[in-house]
Protein backbone atom coordinates (compact mmCIF):
# COMPACT_ATOMS: atom_id res chain seq x y z
CA UNK A 1 0.00 0.00 0.00
CA UNK A 2 2.91 2.39 0.52
CA UNK A 3 3.65 2.35 -3.21
CA UNK A 4 0.31 3.96 -4.02
CA UNK A 5 0.10 7.72 -4.46
CA UNK A 6 -1.28 9.55 -1.42
CA UNK A 7 -4.52 10.65 -3.13
CA UNK A 8 -5.29 7.03 -4.08
CA UNK A 9 -4.89 5.94 -0.45
CA UNK A 10 -6.69 8.96 0.97
CA UNK A 11 -9.78 8.93 -1.28
CA UNK A 12 -11.50 5.79 0.12
CA UNK A 13 -10.77 6.83 3.73
CA UNK A 14 -12.02 10.43 3.62
CA UNK A 15 -15.75 9.58 3.74
CA UNK A 16 -15.21 7.31 6.79
CA UNK A 17 -12.67 9.42 8.67
CA UNK A 18 -13.00 13.06 7.62
CA UNK A 19 -10.40 15.50 8.91
CA UNK A 20 -8.18 12.57 9.94
CA UNK A 21 -4.78 11.30 8.94
CA UNK A 22 -2.59 8.23 9.27
CA UNK A 23 0.79 7.81 10.93
CA UNK A 24 3.22 4.98 10.40
CA UNK A 25 4.77 4.14 13.76
CA UNK A 26 7.14 1.40 14.86
CA UNK A 27 5.53 -1.34 16.94
CA UNK A 28 7.68 -0.31 19.91
CA UNK A 29 6.15 3.17 19.72
CA UNK A 30 2.63 1.75 19.40
CA UNK A 31 3.18 -0.36 22.53
CA UNK A 32 4.50 2.65 24.48
CA UNK A 33 1.81 5.13 23.44
CA UNK A 34 -1.05 3.72 25.59
CA UNK A 35 1.22 3.75 28.67
CA UNK A 36 2.21 7.33 27.91
CA UNK A 37 -1.45 8.35 27.44
CA UNK A 38 -2.75 6.67 30.59
CA UNK A 39 0.24 7.71 32.70
CA UNK A 40 -0.63 11.34 32.06
CA UNK A 41 -4.42 10.90 32.20
CA UNK A 42 -4.75 12.22 28.66
CA UNK A 43 -8.28 11.94 27.29
CA UNK A 44 -7.55 11.57 23.56
CA UNK A 45 -4.95 10.11 21.22
CA UNK A 46 -4.51 13.60 19.76
CA UNK A 47 -3.45 14.82 23.21
CA UNK A 48 -1.05 11.89 23.60
CA UNK A 49 0.63 12.62 20.28
CA UNK A 50 0.77 16.38 20.90
CA UNK A 51 2.16 16.11 24.47
CA UNK A 52 5.96 16.03 24.56
CA UNK A 53 7.64 13.50 26.87
CA UNK A 54 9.01 14.91 30.12
CA UNK A 55 12.55 13.81 29.27
CA UNK A 56 14.44 12.38 26.29
CA UNK A 57 13.77 8.73 25.56
CA UNK A 58 10.65 8.45 27.72
CA UNK A 59 8.32 7.61 24.80
CA UNK A 60 10.39 4.56 23.86
CA UNK A 61 10.06 2.82 27.24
Amino acid sequence: MTDLPVPVRREPMDPCLPESGWLRLRRETLRALPRFKSGRALATWDEAVATPPARTGEASR
